[in-house]
C-alpha cells in the first residue's frame, strides 16, 4: 500500500488533472456531450466503471458533480470511521435521478468551485489518515464492511476513471 504522502501526491495530481479537463470544455459540452460508443466501450471495462456502468452516461456537468458529491461522502466516511468503532453508513446511488437532476442546476463556475473546495476537504481528511487508521472499518448497507484503507486505495483509481471519462467526453464532442 502506498503512504499518505504518495496517495495525496497521486490525488492532488488527478484533481488538478480533473479541474484542467473540466474547465478546458468550458460550457460548450457542459450539459450535453455524451460518449461515443467506442469510448464508452473502451471505458466500461474500466475500474469502478465495471461495477457502475451507469456512470458512463454522465455529461461533463454530470461528472463534475458526481466528483463534488464523491469527495464529500468520503471525506465524511473517513472522519466517521477513524472517530467511531465500526460506523455504519448507507449508500451513496450515485445515479438516482434526483441527484442528477441537482447536479444539472449548477451553472458551469459554480460547478468548478464547488470540485476544488469538496476536494479539499477530502484531502484534509486524508492526509490526518494515521498508520493505526487504515484498518478501522465502518458498515455499508450494501457492500458489508469497509476500511480505511480501501477507501485509501479506491480514491486515485476512482478519479483517474472520471479523468478518462472527461477526456473521452471532449473527444466525442469534437466528433
Amino acid at each position: 500500500m502506498k503512504t499518505i504522502d504518495q496517495t495525496v501526491e497521486i490525488l492532488d495530481n488527478e484533481q488538478q488533472r480533473i479541474v484542467t479537463a473540466v474547465r478546458s470544455q468550458g460550457e460548450r459540452t457542459w450539459t450535453d456531450g455524451h460518449l461515443v460508443d467506442t469510448a464508452h466501450g473502451s471505458l466500461a471495462g474500466r475500474g469502478h466503471f465495471r461495477t457502475e456502468p451507469d456512470e458512463l452516461t454522465f455529461t461533463v456537468q454530470e461528472v463534475a458533480g458526481h466528483l463534488a458529491d464523491s469527495a464529500t461522502v468520503f471525506a465524511a466516511r473517513i472522519k466517521v470511521i477513524r472517530e467511531m468503532d465500526l460506523p455504519s453508513f448507507g449508500d451513496f446511488t450515485t445515479t438516482d435521478p434526483d441527484r442528477r437532476a441537482r447536479y444539472r442546476e449548477v451553472s458551469f463556475s459554480d460547478a468548478l468551485d464547488r470540485l476544488v473546495w469538496t476536494y479539499q476537504h477530502l484531502r484534509a481528511q486524508v492526509v490526518q489518515i494515521g498508520v493505526d487508521d487504515f484498518e478501522r472499518q465502518g458498515l455499508h448497507e450494501h457492500r458489508g464492511e469497509i476500511s480505511i484503507a480501501s477507501i485509501v486505495e479506491f480514491l486515485p483509481q476512482h478519479l483517474s476513471d472520471h479523468l478518462a471519462q472527461l477526456r473521452a467526453l471532449s473527444v466525442s464532442a469534437s466528433a
